[in-house]
């Protein structure tokens, strides 16, 4: 039901109205919640439609030892997807306020991104994609880019070909207005599923970061972080099995909580 309400009001946003709804249930002007970024971007009541998702860093812990330690757990993980690359450019406004509300912890922010896979100077068709975060649950919003974006000398110019792409939502294209690129980032990434096929496990390693406040796309600086993995537990409702693993794992490596936002950010 509520994918059909959102298709509908989605398909009738006009481009000078982008609106969304916020946590009272009244339209608002998505111009107006840009300002503070502390709404969603869309609403549902239906927490079915959220996702569990918990990103812990490991230090000085290799893949294979990590597989291991899958395959072993009560869980039973194992391979689900081929590994591969994952690129990300992450978007914000002038005062970094999506930034600034991860760091102070705030639990109902927005994360907005063009992610694609495999090699970095090759955009075939990127998602932008528009997360909202409450607490450890998220939903995200996904649009695939079908023009080709190419690199070049000018940052300010791919990012004028990304809003000026061919079947852009119009709410999704003054959204793109109100903010830049301001960090790139990639990632060789696994993939783990449970016997019940309730519990995914993702696994990063070769992190990339590079600031792309201070730097253009052609002559990127990448700031390469050794010996560290991203772990991530996805599931959809907490239960004794996946609080037992995320447990054993943590207790066994040292680990903590992260954004790889704000993470490579700060390098």
């Amino acid at each position: 039901m509520f994918l059909d309400i959102f298709r509908a009001v989605w398909g009738r946003l006009r481009p000078c109205e982008p609106f969304i709804y916020d946590d009272r249930c009244r339209w608002v002007l998505l111009g107006k919640c840009l300002e503070t970024f502390r709404k969603p971007i869309w609403k549902t009541n239906n927490f079915d439609e959220y996702r569990n998702e918990i990103k812990y860093l490991l230090y000085g812990v290799s893949r294979k030892t990590l597989f291991i330690q899958y395959k072993l757990s009560s869980l039973l993980l194992s391979k689900s997807y081929p590994d591969r690359w994952v690129n990300n450019i992450y978007f914000d406004n002038i005062n970094l306020d999506l930034f600034n509300q991860s760091i102070e912890g705030i639990s109902k922010r927005t994360k907005v991104r063009l992610r694609w896979y495999g090699d970095f100077h090759n955009l075939e068709n990127p998602l932008l994609e528009l997360k909202s975060k409450r607490g450890h649950k998220n939903i995200k919003k996904s649009v695939m880019i079908k023009d080709k974006l190419i690199y070049g000398k000018s940052l300010s110019k791919f990012f004028n070909n990304l809003i000026n792409s061919k079947g852009l939502p119009e709410s999704f294209r003054y959204l793109l207005k109100e903010l830049r690129p301001v960090l790139a980032n990639r990632y060789f990434r696994s993939y783990h599923l449970s016997a019940n096929n309730k519990y995914r496990v993702t696994t990063d390693t070769s992190l990339n970061f590079a600031n792309l406040i201070t730097s253009s796309l052609n002559s990127l600086y990448w700031k390469k972080q050794k010996d560290v993995s991203i772990v991530e537990f996805k599931f959809k409702k907490s239960d004794d099995h996946i609080v037992n693993f995320m447990t054993e794992i943590c207790s066994r490596y040292r680990m903590s909580q992260i954004s790889k936002y704000t993470y490579g950010l700060q390098l």
